[in-house]
């Protein structure tokens, strides 16, 4: 018997860094300079991933979870928000950016935008 793909479960399974589409999700974040765009082109983005993620539940002879109610919407976008607002740092001279890798970035290698390339390859 199929199991149902819980909202909970999704979103462990989905956001595992060790997923290479996820972490390539976050690599285009990374150094970053923080702003509500970025955020919410980060939930776009993430959502999306986690939508594909979900589809493809049947590979793994699971049920797809239901993310069509309001309540699981918020559940994933209150998820999403909290990986990137939990990700902000500060340079030395105060400017606020996402931090992905492991190395803080510098004022001078941060970037207005992610890396466009890396999300839509």
């Amino acid at each position: 018997m199929r199991k149902k793909y819980t909202i909970e479960k999704l979103l462990n399974d989905a956001l595992d860094t060790s997923s290479a589409e996820y972490q390539t999700i976050l690599d285009a974040f990374d150094g970053v300079k923080a702003s509500s765009e970025c955020e919410q082109l980060f939930y776009y983005v993430v959502h999306d991933y986690i939508a594909s993620y979900n589809a493809a539940a049947d590979d793994w002879d699971m049920i797809p979870a239901d993310l069509n109610t309001s309540k699981k919407q918020v559940m994933i976008k209150k998820a999403i928000m909290a990986i990137i607002r939990s990700s902000i740092c500060t340079t030395k001279t105060g400017a606020r950016y996402y931090r992905f890798d492991d190395w803080p970035t510098h004022d001078e290698d941060l970037k207005e935008m992610p890396a466009m390339k890396k999300l839509i390859s």
